[in-house]
């Protein structure tokens, strides 16, 4: 094989592996939108930053490793690799890591829910906080003149 036969098909690979990195990205945003609050505006604006960076990622990458021209089989590479990850191994990724974050997720709830039960996140336990730090008070002056009566 010739050295530009050579130069092309490393270039083929690469680019497969920029579209799956593509797509593996971007898994990651749908799987924090699968578990995230929908918020259609926010939704909008992240797709069109993750495409503006693709867009610009891309390009540089064919700028940097083919002189700027663009040819077909590099197209073809990001395209197979996109479609290679989407229905391959991207399939095991995004049902791991969307395991992984809901059960992230769900401890996130409940540390919520311990904080705002047992403190300063809701008028009781403001309250409860309030009546805790007026204990300690007391305690934190009796130990300080027990302290000094011995000294």
């Amino acid at each position: 094989m010739s050295t530009y036969m050579g130069r092309e098909l490393e270039l083929l690979v690469q680019s497969m592996i920029c579209g799956a990195l593509l797509v593996l990205v971007y898994d990651g945003i749908r799987i924090f939108r699968i578990i995230g609050k929908r918020v259609k505006s926010l939704d909008t604006a992240v797709d069109i930053l993750f495409w503006s960076a693709a867009g610009l990622f891309l390009f540089f990458m064919c700028l940097r490793e083919n002189g700027g021209s663009v040819r077909c089989y590099l197209l073809c590479g990001i395209l197979l690799g996109a479609g290679v990850w989407y229905w391959g191994i991207g399939h095991f990724y995004r049902e791991f890591a969307f395991i992984l974050a809901k059960r992230l997720h769900f401890c996130l709830q409940r540390v919520t829910i311990f904080l705002r039960k047992y403190y300063s996140l809701t008028a009781t336990g403001r309250k409860r906080l309030e009546e805790k730090k007026e204990e300690w008070k007391v305690y934190a002056k009796a130990v300080t003149d027990v302290l000094t009566m011995e000294g």
